[in-house]
Order: structure tokens, then sequence, then C-alpha cells
């Protein structure tokens, strides 16, 4: 990556790379982030310090379900000890390393892949001025770096100065609460059928068993049974799809024997034998041109 061009083609091994030269301070942000980017940051760590390490995301299910960055990659920086905060709405990216930094467009790895070196530009190489403003301006923690890396008490003054534009404030243990709340509702099953299975012991259990189960037996068998169905947060939000499909019914696919039944399987709380009949019977008085029109749903 030539450090002279302005625009640069930025794939995530070459801004883990990047990363992983800087001597004093590292700022990341963007809308999420990849675990090789992580781990560049986990690399430099004991270098600069968790405190000279800024990481801004916008950690929302739908940044994720785009494929900007991954939930393991912020757990691997928190559980390091480095403070990811939330910044709501970031869709552009900026990596600085030291005094140098590049402004990227990131890319949604679920929507296409990742540049491949030497492809079409995707970064810009910011000035040593648009470094300290972007730093100043990002939030206190990357301020407070701009202002200690700033050359003369004139430049560090101005810096100071300069307000801090875009909002953000720590990550939350958001993803735990919802795996929390889960859990909740899964120890509320399991002690709602401990008696149960106490007075009535599964086969699967009681063969298992040389004696009359314990309370404790019931629990651990149903929290393996439990284990084998029951989702957890991660699951949930990994496995968030969004399918739109459009299919033209005719009339021919209505007199079909096996469509009403489908219909009804389909949405059983809707009364379908009325509106079907008067279809039917409309159709059948209509003609042929009103009878093979389509109908949209």
């Amino acid at each position: 990556m030539s450090n002279e061009a302005l625009f640069h083609t930025l794939t995530a091994a070459d801004i883990a790379g990047f990363i992983e030269s800087a001597e004093r301070a590292v700022c990341y942000a963007g809308p999420g982030i990849q675990e090789e980017v992580a781990r560049a940051l986990l690399a430099v760590m004991p270098r600069v310090g968790p405190e000279m390490l800024t990481v801004c995301l916008d950690f929302d299910e739908r940044v994720i379900r785009m494929g900007y960055g991954s939930f393991d990659a912020v757990s691997l920086l928190r559980d390091a000890g480095i403070m990811v905060r939330n910044a709501p709405g970031l869709r552009m990216a900026l990596v600085i390393a030291d005094r140098a930094g590049y402004l990227f467009t990131p890319t949604p790895l679920y929507l296409e892949a990742d540049p491949a070196p030497g492809a079409a530009s995707n970064a810009m190489r910011m000035s040593g001025a648009q470094v300290d403003e972007a730093l100043a301006r990002l939030s206190p923690a990357a301020k407070a770096i701009a202002v200690a890396q700033a050359a003369t008490p004139e430049e560090r003054q101005r810096i100071a100065a300069l307000p801090v534009d875009v909002g953000s404030e720590q990550v939350t243990d958001r993803e735990e609460e919802l795996q929390q709340h889960l859990d909740g509702s899964r120890q509320q099953v399991v002690e709602y059928y401990i008696p149960r299975v106490l007075d009535n012991p599964p086969d699967a259990l009681a063969g298992r068993l040389l004696e009359a189960p314990t309370a404790e037996d019931a629990k651990r068998w149903l929290d393996g049974e439990l284990n084998r169905v029951f989702p957890t947060a991660e699951a949930l939000i990994d496995e968030m799809r969004l399918e739109v499909r459009f299919k033209d019914v005719t009339y021919e696919t209505l007199k079909r024997e096996d469509f009403l039944k489908s219909v009804k399987e389909a949405f059983p709380h809707i009364d379908w034998d009325r509106p079907y009949d008067e279809f039917k019977a409309a159709a059948g008085g209509g003609g042929p041109g009103r009878a093979g029109s389509a109908v949209r749903g």
C-alpha cells in the first residue's frame, strides 16, 4: 500500500496490517468491524496500551446482518479490555494509526466480496490536520488522543476547542441482555416441569438411573433436552433473513383441489370459504376474460 498515493484499495488484510504498524495510538470507526481487524487491534494493544485504542461502531443487528462486521469481533475486543463505543448511524469508516489515516467505504460482505488488491479505490489518505480533526470530533476518548499527539501548545488548544460531532456511548451488553431474557424463559420452563418429571419420570430419564430421580436429576435432564431445541441470542440474530416473494395466482390455480387447503393451513384464523366461493361464482359468470385475469398476492 503506497503511502504517497491519495486513493487506495483497502482490504480487511490491508487495514489489519496498517493497524499493526502503529507505535502510539489507533482509532477505528465504522458501521462494524471484521475479526481480522479486531485481532490486529489485540496484537498492537501490548505496545500502545488499551487506553490508546479507540473503537467506535454502529452496534446494531441490522449492520451485522449486512456483513459490515461480526459480534464475535466485538466480543474479542471487549474480552481483552478494549472499550468499544456505540456510534449509531455510521456508514463510512476511518482507520488511524499514529498520525496517518484513511477514510474508506466499508464492504457489506453479505452483499459483495471484500475488494481484491488492485481493485477500484475505496479509500482516501487523510492529511495530518484531517487526522487530528477526525479524532477530536469522533469521541471524547479519541479527542484525548489527538490532544496528546499535538506537536505544539497552540495545536493542543485548537484541538481541545473542537466539538465532538459523533455521539457515542460505550457498547452495553444488549446482545447479552437478549440471552439473559432467553435464559430466564428457559429457567421458567425447567422449574415448571421439574415436579411433573418427578411425578412421572420419562423413560429416557428413568432408564439412566438406578433409583427414583431427584430434583437435580430432573433439572439436568430437562437442561439437556432444552439444549437441543432452545434458541440462543446469537443464533436468532444470525438466522434473521427477509424474503419477499411475489406470485401470480390465476383462476386455474384457484381451481386446484389442494389450493384452498394450503391457504387454510397457512392462514388458519381466516374464513376462506366465503371469499373463495364468491370468487368462483364471479369467475364462472364473468366470462373467459375476467376468469383468466391474475390476482396479485
